[in-house]
């Protein structure tokens, strides 16, 4: 399925960068600690190198714009300070854009994604309730679809609470159509609600909800 192609390779895509952006973090971090060093030593031309070494990975890296600043300050050049300031912050703002301009495309993506994926995921879910509570080679296949469409367990039980509600609503309103909406259907539904794991409480809501719609379209 194409949908689960692309979800898989979202993830795999998504662990990757993750990895990548650790990665660029350590060696951001082991840079300015060197600059840090190298401009306590007064090398100022070995800390500049190191500090386009951080530009290289993030140009918008705002400490290492400061040790840029404080060097230029150092030796005076205040014109040149200016100059690279105002070309530092132009750099690093068109860079920042850029990376959440791709960021914004791959969620906006991940976004269509799920909610396809939920929307099949949750039709397959109501379809194998409609016909019972799911056997236990229902779980198992329910499971095997979790994992292609990357459903967690939590969205899993949220839906299926939901589906269950849906099914008993139905039930409850054919019954109450067929009987003319003149009595509380609890016994006729007492096993359907155990089935479907329905409280005394949801129950009434339920019942008090359909029975309020009814007089509501008589008036």
């Amino acid at each position: 399925d194409s949908m689960q192609k692309e979800l898989a390779d979202l993830a795999l895509k998504g662990q990757e960068e993750e990895e990548k952006r650790n990665m660029r973090t350590g060696k951001i971090e082991a840079a300015l600690k060197k600059i840090d060093e190298l401009y306590r030593q007064r090398q100022y031309d070995k800390a500049r190198a190191e500090i386009e070494t951080v530009y290289a990975i993030n140009p918008s890296n705002v400490r290492a714009q400061d040790y840029e600043m404080d060097i230029l300050n150092d030796l005076n050049r205040k014109e040149e300070a200016r100059r690279v300031f105002e070309q530092r912050t132009n750099r690093g703002m068109a860079w920042k854009r850029e990376e959440e301009a791709k960021e914004r495309v791959i969620n906006e993506r991940r976004s269509t994604l799920r909610k396809g994926a939920v929307m099949l995921y949750r039709s397959f879910l109501k379809n194998m309730w409609s016909e019972g509570t799911p056997k236990a080679e229902d779980e198992a296949l329910l499971g095997a679809v979790r994992a292609s469409l990357c459903i967690n367990e939590n969205d899993h039980e949220v839906m299926e609470r939901s589906i269950c509600s849906e099914i008993y609503t139905e039930a409850v309103r054919h019954m109450l159509e067929a009987d003319g909406f003149t009595s509380e259907p609890l016994e006729t539904t007492e096993a359907l609600r155990n089935q479907l794991g329905i409280t005394l409480e949801l129950h009434t809501r339920i019942v008090e909800n359909l029975t309020g719609r009814r007089e509501g379209s008589e008036r």
